[in-house]
């Protein structure tokens, strides 16, 4: 489990709402990760690798990952969300059911008036 807690709140509350809008991670939140996976890296190696040869593993490891699940922050969009997709799709469907019913109930009037 990721530990965010180091984050700052407002960078906290910022990738809650990036990551709600966009399924990817904040630049900040990979950050993150990449330094947890660097100790992690560095602790299970005793010492025998280098802290800038753990940090560019953990960015490799970290940055495999994130692409692999289209949670990196590179690939961001809102039209590439799954859930939001399917959001955008039923209220285009409100959309279109609401016109419908308009346009329906003011051509009855009209044709009412046209006689």
């Amino acid at each position: 489990m990721t530990d965010y807690s180091q984050l700052p709140w407002s960078q906290r509350v910022e990738g809650f709402l990036w990551n709600a809008a966009t399924g990817t991670l904040t630049d900040s939140q990979k950050q993150a990760l990449i330094t947890q996976q660097a100790a992690a890296v560095s602790d299970a190696s005793s010492g025998a690798i280098s802290p800038t040869d753990a940090l560019t593993q953990a960015q490799q490891d970290v940055t495999t990952v994130l692409t692999q699940d289209n949670a990196d922050p590179t690939q961001a969009s809102l039209f590439n969300n799954p859930g939001l997709n399917a959001l955008f799709q039923k209220a285009g469907w409100v959309v279109v059911i609401v016109v419908s019913i308009f346009l329906i109930y003011y051509g009855m009037k009209l044709v009412k008036l046209s006689r």
